[in-house]
């Protein structure tokens, strides 16, 4: 699932060929999961460099972690300068998940709080292109991020 934050609306992307994106991975897997070696992050680096995106990666291991690393992408916006208005971001989250919402360690985030852990990133200034978020967690084809995203749009009068 990757859909675009930004200006109240939220539009499905499924086509990304010819963008020039940085991508954000924020991956969660669990212990059993590290131990044999999967790895989202690793193979969407790699694809990223092959289609000319600049990529980094950040594992969190709980919700207090994901939170610090949303907090410290948002940071982008104190770095943006007149050039870089025009950069296209990409979030890409990988953890477990369920229709409920998202698995970061121990943690379990319902969708309406993965929605406000996004926060920051909704606020940023200047950039002028949509933010990417992209979700590969089980549960995503019912999630209820979207719904809750158009909550905070209205809300926070984004």
């Amino acid at each position: 699932m990757l859909m675009s934050l930004r200006h109240g609306k939220i539009f499905i992307i499924f086509v990304m060929g010819g963008l020039n994106i940085k991508v954000f991975v924020l991956e969660s897997s669990s212990p059993l999961d590290l131990m044999s070696g999967v790895s989202e992050s690793k193979a969407l680096e790699e694809i990223c460099k092959m289609m000319q995106h600049s990529v980094t990666s950040f594992f969190v291991k709980s919700s207090n972690e994901f939170d610090t690393a949303i907090n410290y992408i948002a940071t982008i916006d104190d770095y943006v300068d007149d050039e870089d208005e025009e950069e296209q971001i990409c979030i890409h989250i990988s953890c477990h998940g369920n229709n409920d919402g998202l698995a970061l360690g121990k943690d379990f985030l319902m969708w309406e709080e993965v929605a406000n852990s996004l926060l920051p990133l909704l606020k940023l200034q200047r950039l002028k292109k949509p933010i990417y978020l992209a979700i590969s967690a089980c549960g995503t084809d019912n999630q209820k991020i979207s719904s809750a995203i158009r909550k905070i749009f209205n809300k926070e009068k984004i």
